[in-house]
């Protein structure tokens, strides 16, 4: 249970004083402090949002604050140090609501499948890798952490392959792409925009697509925003505005694919060509969230020991004040 005592410390320090703040009561000049993360494609609908100028248009006076982990961005929302965060993983916010359920609310949630993909098993092209036996006696590069771990461990069984003879390696995401360039892994599972980049060396293949995508029904909800429930509490008006903006933001991305192509290689420093591989563009659309996808999801969680009890979805989810 390594990941709920990082997150219970974390609380544990935040509620005792540390680093606390506490937002203003309803102003109009007030500043919302936003997290985003700098590598990543989850944060395209506020990052459309922000460069077109939308937020500020709607009287949103905000500050964008760069993140680079999950635990960083819990930790942040927590203490008052963020308003909220619209894209990360979603098991801190899980793990969260448990041990301390009066923080933050679950407001957004991105369903990564089979026509939204995030993430790809890749191989060098001169490796010659069968699906799905061949994988036994290789080595694949994972992000780090036990829950990664797990559900990579989860869908290789499913399909068949005996994880007792596959050599899993976690790599802290800077590493992924030199690491599967240079050999020091088989295969990697990797992320957007890390398969684009990758896709244009011309030195990669895809051996699968999504393995998200395989394991619940629908997708896996594995991305979500958490927002700060003082926040909500101090300035409602504001928060419906924000959650309204990111999912025109959303709308933006389906509609104008080539301009928010564009947006994301400007945000993310990607090449035109990385930029354009990007697999079909997704985004976390606030206002409609299925709940029994994300509560399968959470009951998955805790069937695989990443969740100490289970999570009541409804009641950690941030209620629209319009629909």
């Amino acid at each position: 249970m390594k990941n709920l005592l990082t997150v219970a410390i974390l609380i544990v320090l935040i509620v005792t004083g540390i680093w606390l703040t506490k937002p203003t009561i309803d102003s109009g000049t007030y500043t919302v402090k936003i997290g985003y993360f700098t590598t990543v494609i989850n944060d395209a609908p506020l990052f459309i949002a922000d460069e077109l100028g939308w937020l500020k248009d709607a009287g949103i006076t905000y500050e964008l604050i760069p993140l680079t982990t999950s635990n960083q961005a819990l930790e942040g929302v927590i203490s008052g140090r963020l308003d909220l965060y619209t894209a990360a993983s979603i098991l801190p916010i899980l793990l969260a609501s448990i041990i301390s359920p009066d923080k933050l609310k679950l407001f957004n949630v991105a369903v990564l499948g089979k026509e939204q993909p995030f993430d790809a098993l890749l191989t060098l092209k001169e490796n010659n890798i069968a699906l799905w036996e061949g994988i036994e006696g290789k080595s694949i590069g994972i992000y780090p952490g036990s829950t990664a771990q797990k559900i990579v461990k989860k869908i290789l069984t499913a399909k068949g392959v005996d994880v007792s003879k596959v050599k899993i390696v976690p790599l802290p995401p800077q590493n992924h792409i030199p690491s599967l360039l240079n050999g020091s892994i088989d295969l990697l599972h990797a992320y957007e925009p890390t398969i684009a980049i990758l896709k244009t060396t011309g030195k990669v293949k895809e051996v699968y697509g999504s393995l998200y995508a395989d394991l619940i029904k629908g997708g896996a909800p594995i991305i979500g925003g958490a927002i700060s429930a003082e926040f909500i509490k101090s300035h409602p008006n504001k928060v419906e505005t924000i959650i309204r903006t990111l999912d025109r933001g959303y709308s933006f991305m389906q509609s104008n694919e080539k301009e928010a192509r564009t947006i994301i290689q400007q945000r993310l420093n990607l090449s035109p060509e990385a930029a354009s591989k990007i697999s079909p563009l997704f985004g976390a659309l606030g206002s409609n969230i299925d709940m029994e996808n994300v509560q399968e999801f959470s009951d998955l969680l805790y069937d695989m020991g990443e969740l100490p009890e289970r999570v009541n979805i409804n009641s950690i989810t941030y209620k629209r004040l319009v629909d």
